[in-house]
């Protein structure tokens, strides 16, 4: 028996196990990547950070995560690669193109109340709203800061006839990475997710898309 070990480990180290491949560059394809430089944070109503980041980032990084840090707008359609449901980056922008200063004040009057900051609350958009609808087969996601408070609000408009369900995990202004509730978003609809301080990154992971549940899941 100890011989047999012993010949199965010099047999291993003779021939060891080739090492991992090494994961695909996010940024190799043109547009997969933008540069992050520096941007401003409001901490509280009249104090203002200047973030600088300064570095290459990728929107959907090699894990299939999506990467958005305030004042960005990224659509997705997801598909489905090796049973494992991943997005794929259909085109990008700011915030600002997509009209939704009515539906924002709504939210805000609607979380007026005093939260705990490690609350987060949901809020859908009915066929009324005046956000833009949703295009058909894909998802836009709109991360920004409200102007002037440290709100932070992210908007899901849905355009497949399932609904979206996902995970994320926020980055602090102190740089801590910390998980955070997120629910499920209804076919053909918006909904948004409101965060009572400022974030200075979010990352989107899990997607899938569900058959209607009973009720709305928030996980």
């Amino acid at each position: 028996m100890i011989l047999t070990v012993l010949a199965l480990m010099s047999a291993a180290l003779t021939n060891p196990m080739p090492p991992p491949a090494p994961k695909a560059d996010p940024c190799a394809v043109a547009g997969a990547c933008r540069h992050v430089g520096e941007f401003n944070l409001t901490l509280e109503p009249g104090q203002v950070d200047r973030v600088k980041v300064d570095d290459d980032i990728p929107w959907i990084d090699e894990d299939g995560d999506i990467l958005l840090f305030p004042g960005e707008m990224l659509v997705i359609r997801l598909e489905t690669v090796d049973g494992e449901v991943r997005p794929v980056m259909v085109r990008a922008g700011r915030a600002s193109d997509v009209d939704m200063a009515s539906a924002e004040s709504d939210l805000l009057k609607q979380f007026a109340k005093p939260l705990d900051p490690g609350d987060q609350d949901l809020f859908f958009m009915g066929e009324g709203s005046k956000v833009p609808p949703s295009e058909p087969g894909v998802i836009k996601l709109v991360f920004k800061q409200a102007a002037g408070q440290r709100d932070t609000m992210l908007l899901m408009l849905n355009g497949y006839d399932r609904w979206v369900d996902y995970q994320a995990v926020m980055v602090t202004p102190d740089g801590r990475q910390q998980s955070t509730t997120v629910c499920q978003v209804m076919d053909r609809r918006a909904g948004f997710e409101h965060w009572p301080h400022p974030i200075v990154m979010i990352r989107l992971s899990r997607f899938e898309l569900v058959k209607a549940p009973s009720s709305v899941a928030c996980d």
